[in-house]
């Protein structure tokens, strides 16, 4: 495993959201020296609720550091300001060169450093910290984006997948469209199965303690990539199940609150979350097919596994990979009757589930990216 490095992360900021860059990192945090920066998103703001909750939260960040949990004593998490309208290229190199004076100061000496970005906009001065190798780690394809300067980002990000020294995506698909200097190495997403084999212990939570049985759940954000109109013919054919979904909403679900068999519980810590997923009876994915959800490879699929709970999802590729573990629906009749077949699924293929999560640890994940930049590092 990786150690005795001084590594730069550019990612999303950590514990807002569980995610595969913070899950990795996780094991690289006692034995490097870690700064976790966060820079200024891509997405353009505009006068809504969610934005509006978002720029406070980075504001929150600015003046009231999160204390430091255990195990990441070594981790400083860096959350430069920055000022509105990064359309603006004066505007983006004041930003700019906020970040890397940050940074810089806080940078050891003759370090062995890293630099790992899962944001392709930091093309514009990655080469600004003297690193060993710059690791790009694609997990989405930004270009698919709603809400970003797409010329932008795709200037950028071809120039990061060329000056990179190492490519690492979570999904074939984006091996696929991702090539640059080289094609990139799949390093597909993990489980903390730990976590979610602990789903048995603890009472009922009280939010869905009223509700009856069959519970066929959902966990994640609620947004657009969901199949809505999949999600509303399935509620009101199968008016005796119950379907739960948990995360924040970020799309219209009006429709979908009429129906009195839908229940939307709202957020739930992730430390809290498989209390919540063991009183599901089915795992569903019901994600639309499209451009931007092809390069997916969702989390909860293996996190719901780990709960000992049988899956249904439309046929994403990542998903398709699990056939025959995984029940795959292409439309709302197949998806109907393959939770009827997973509401009889026996205890002999719920520890089968569990076990495929055990073997795609996020440890095991971490083993593999450390040995993939230390093969790199080894080649240079």
């Amino acid at each position: 495993m990786l150690s005795n490095f001084e590594i730069i992360v550019f990612s999303d900021e950590l514990d807002r959201h569980p995610f595969s860059c913070q899950h990795i990192m996780e094991h690289f945090f006692a034995t490097n020296r870690v700064l976790w920066v966060t820079p200024t998103g891509m997405r353009n703001p505009k006068l809504s609720l969610y934005d509006l909750r978002r720029a406070l939260e980075k504001l929150g960040t600015w003046f009231s550091p999160k204390p430091v949990k255990p195990g990441r004593c070594r981790c400083e998490q860096i959350t430069p300001p920055a000022l509105p309208g990064n359309d603006n290229a004066i505007i983006r190199a004041i930003n700019n060169a906020i970040v890397k004076s940050q940074l810089k100061q806080r940078l050891r000496s003759g370090a062995k450093r890293l630099v790992i970005t899962t944001l392709p906009f930091i093309a514009e001065y990655v080469d600004a910290f003297d690193a060993d190798l710059i690791v790009y780690y694609i997990v989405d394809d930004y270009m698919k984006f709603p809400g970003i300067n797409h010329d932008y980002i795709d200037a950028l990000e071809k120039k990061l997948l060329q000056r990179a020294d190492l490519l690492i995506a979570s999904a074939e698909a984006l091996c696929q469209l991702k090539q640059g200097a080289a094609r990139p190495v799949l390093i597909p997403h993990g489980v903390d199965d730990k976590h979610f084999t602990s789903c048995g212990t603890g009472p009922i939570p009280v939010e869905l303690a009223w509700i009856k049985k069959p519970l066929i759940g959902f966990f994640g954000a609620i947004s657009p990539w969901l199949d809505f109109e999949l999600i509303e013919t399935m509620a009101s054919r199968k008016k005796d199940w119950n379907f739960v979904f948990i995360g924040p909403v970020d799309a219209d679900v009006t429709r979908l609150r009429q129906l009195g068999n839908i229940h939307f519980v709202g957020k739930v810590n992730y430390t809290e979350l498989p209390q919540y997923a063991h009183q599901f009876d089915v795992g569903i994915i019901p994600f639309l097919i499209n451009d931007l959800t092809i390069s997916v490879n969702p989390l909860k699929l293996l996190e719901y596994f780990a709960c000992g709970l049988p899956v249904v999802s439309t046929p994403l590729p990542e998903v398709c990979k699990f056939d025959g573990d995984a029940y795959i629906a292409v439309d709302a009749e197949s998806f109907i009757r393959c939770i009827e077949e997973a509401l009889e699924c026996t205890s002999e293929k719920r520890v089968r589930l569990g076990q495929i999560a055990a073997e795609n640890s996020w440890r095991a994940v971490a083993e593999r990216f450390s040995a993939v930049i230390e093969e790199a590092l080894e080649n240079r």
